[in-house]
């Protein structure tokens, strides 16, 4: 019976070894995988769709950003927060500067300001990664509407709802 034991024993941790291994291989083998869009970049900001669409229209009022609250200090006269201006909003805080993309890709100027999205799918009920929201960052994260761009500056920079 003893040996029965430690022969189940070893077996184990045969297997347990050899499950350890296949994970680290799939974790390389994603980590190998490049993060990038193939062929043409199709993507579109809101401002790029059709205006009339109710579909898009729908979307503005039902996509949401999470903020963390401490990035909201730019309060201007009319109540507005102006922190997605360029004049304060950094340019390593933005997607070319955070994240060291090339000059060709969409989206550069962008602000990282938001860590995640949510969706609206009720009056009072928002959707969201399970990875988004923890006990650590619940009290300092808010969910901001009309965080989309309407269009471009002179200088390429995203112009946000106001």
């Amino acid at each position: 019976m003893k040996f029965f034991s430690y022969y189940c024993f070893a077996i184990f941790i045969i297997l347990f070894i050899h499950q350890t291994k296949e994970q680290e291989q799939d974790q390389q083998q994603e980590e190998d995988i490049p993060k990038v869009v193939y062929g043409k970049d199709d993507r579109k900001d809101v401002y790029e769709l059709e205006a009339n669409n109710i579909y898009v229209n729908i979307t503005k009022r039902s996509i949401a950003a999470m903020i963390y609250r401490g990035s909201f200090v730019h309060r201007g006269s009319n109540g507005a927060y102006h922190d997605l201006e360029p004049s304060f909003y950094p340019s390593y805080a933005r997607l070319q500067g955070s994240e060291n993309l090339c000059r060709d890709q969409k989206f550069l100027l962008h602000p990282t300001l938001a860590s995640c999205s949510a969706t609206l799918i009720g009056p009072d009920r928002l959707l969201t990664a399970g990875h988004c929201v923890n006990t650590k960052n619940c009290g300092t994260r808010s969910f901001v509407f009309g965080y989309y761009v309407t269009g471009l500056e002179s200088h390429g920079y995203p112009v946000f709802p106001t």
